[in-house]
């Protein structure tokens, strides 16, 4: 199987990330997994450490910002989208892997086609997961309570 994994920003979407890729790998040893995180995101070194393939696409928030960020983050969005796409065309993953984080959101956009599992592994999801429920074809919760947030 070939996972891709997308998660950054802080460490309440990447640990848990990497707690599955663990797990999936210790059931299935030809698991090919590459994880996309932001660029110069704090995820980059631990992924390493864990001997995962990293690449790192442009990302930001849209939600909240001041009217002079708004269009160079819309910006960034477009080029991470474009980078997903070609990510996506090069590794071919069978299954897209999301936490949440902003850098999710164009690899949601690029990998519409491709079958995507979110993780939520918050009580209260941020804007991030909520937005990518959207595109998920499974959503898996930690705690029930979060039923609530999400139409299952």
């Amino acid at each position: 199987m070939r996972l891709l994994i997308c998660a950054g920003g802080t460490g309440g979407g990447v640990y848990p990330a990497l707690s599955v890729y663990e797990a999936l790998k210790n059931k299935d040893a030809n698991l090919e997994t590459l994880w996309v995180g932001g660029e110069s995101g704090m995820e980059e070194a631990l992924v390493n450490r864990a001997g995962i393939s990293y690449r790192s696409i442009p990302a930001a928030g849209v939600h909240g910002v001041g009217l002079r960020a708004l269009p160079r983050n819309i910006f960034k969005l477009t080029r991470g989208i474009s980078e997903s796409r070609k990510i996506l065309n090069k590794f071919k993953p069978d299954v897209l892997f999301f936490t949440g984080g902003y850098v999710a959101a164009p690899m949601a956009f690029a990998g519409r086609n491709i079958p995507i599992v979110l993780y939520v592994p918050d009580i209260e999801p941020g804007l991030a997961l909520k937005f990518l429920a959207n595109f998920a074809d499974v959503i898996t919760l930690t705690a029930d309570v979060s039923k609530n947030i999400f139409i299952l």
